[in-house]
């Protein structure tokens, strides 16, 4: 059983001078599913979003642990970014809707039953992300998951996400933050990753060290370490293992910069959502 959240909201895109543009939360939908998954929310895009009528839009996907979250972005072209919605958009809007609610009512759960007796392991990770620009998707990595699972090598996947833009030229980019248990069986899956140009290893940095980052952070923005989605991480290269970390919380993302000591020296809100 998962957490599902589902947002829809409208880029409004003022198409000359700078460009300026402001997204605008139309509905946001919360529910529990035990059949939703990244599949069916791609699915659910298709169906919502009418390329005869939205030339441009965009998707996330972003799949953790616990949720599974989508937000679908169609653009509408206006004069000024201030403008009320007209008519014909406000149909546009109902269309989306209409879709996702009837998705939400065919996927919601009727009971709920939550498994909150999880298992300890004392092991600890190391972290790697996978990326792949200008795909939704990747097989490649699918086939290493199924080499670790067959090696009965520990991993687990912090999150996946996949962003997906229809405006001019399609693009996009798939990512994966994922961790690999630090043993010595292990060794013989860094030799796979040497060859995959798509994965990047951080080094100093194991999954106890994140989980330490988002104590940290949770207690700096008022709230608990599991409502914080871990949205970016990089290494600074100034010699001193200082990690740059971006958190998703209530649609808001925000900068930290922990020293090697995992002190917060430095935070600041970095975009509205």
């Amino acid at each position: 059983m998962k957490l599902i959240r589902i947002s829809l909201i409208i880029n409004k895109l003022v198409f000359e001078g700078d460009f300026p543009q402001n997204n605008d939360l139309i509905n946001e939908w919360a529910f529990s599913s035990e059949t939703v998954n990244k599949s069916s929310l791609t699915n659910l895009y298709n169906k919502a979003i009418d390329p005869s009528r939205i030339g441009w839009s965009s998707y996330e996907i972003v799949v953790t642990a616990s949720e599974t979250r989508i937000e679908i972005r169609p653009t509408f072209f206006v004069d000024s970014t201030d403008d009320k919605y007209r008519e014909t958009e406000k149909i546009l809007i109902r269309a989306i809707e209409n879709e996702i609610e009837k998705f939400v009512y065919d996927n919601e759960a009727k009971s709920i039953e939550f498994n909150l007796d999880e298992k300890s392991d004392d092991n600890d990770y190391n972290v790697f992300i996978y990326s792949c620009p200008g795909a939704s998707d990747s097989n490649e990595f699918r086939d290493f998951i199924s080499e670790l699972e067959q090696d009965t090598i520990s991993y687990k996947i912090e999150y996946e996400r996949s962003q997906v833009t229809d405006q001019g030229a399609s693009g996009g980019i798939y990512e994966v933050l994922l961790y690999i248990v630090d043993t010595i069986t292990a060794g013989v899956v860094y030799d796979l990753i040497k060859k995959m140009p798509e994965f990047k290893i951080i080094t100093n940095l194991k999954k106890s060290r994140i989980e330490n980052f988002k104590k940290k952070a949770a207690l700096c923005l008022n709230t608990l370490p599991g409502n914080l989605e871990l949205n970016e991480i990089n290494e600074i290269s100034n010699g001193n293992k200082n990690m740059q970390v971006t958190f998703r919380f209530n649609r808001n993302y925000y900068d930290f910069v922990f020293d090697n000591d995992n002190e917060i020296i430095h935070f600041i809100q970095k975009q509205d959502g």
